[in-house]
């Protein structure tokens, strides 16, 4: 599978992007590629995308140690995301590989959470 090579307008560009992430969680096993260019502060393309795609302005997102940075927290505000949470259980996580969190307390039943892994 394939996607743009950048998300320039969201709500065209994040439509592939969301049906690519609904049929990675629907089907155990199958592998989904996001190679997209676009890239914020500290992330990964594809977390990027991720980020973009199911971030809502209602939603607020919960950032790991390791990547709350400046620079990200303003990418997300440029970009109109979800506003950020401290709190706890939280329907959007997202969390370096680095951390060791415990996944009950961060996620709620039924949150999403992105993992950020460094590229094979």
């Amino acid at each position: 599978m394939s996607l743009l090579a950048s998300l320039n307008r969201p709500v065209v560009a994040t439509q592939p992007v969301l049906r690519r992430i609904l049929k990675a969680m629907n089907e155990a096993g199958v592998a989904v590629t996001l190679p997209c260019a676009q890239r914020w502060a500290g992330l990964s393309p594809a977390a990027t995308a991720l980020l973009m795609t199911l971030s809502e302005a209602d939603t607020p997102l919960w950032l790991d140690e390791y990547l709350d940075t400046p620079e990200l927290r303003d990418a997300l505000y440029q970009a109109g995301s979800a506003p950020l949470s401290h709190i706890q259980p939280a329907a959007l996580a997202l969390l370096h590989s680095d951390s060791n969190p415990d996944l009950h307390a961060i996620a709620a039943a039924g949150g999403t959470v992105i993992l950020e892994v460094s590229g094979a």
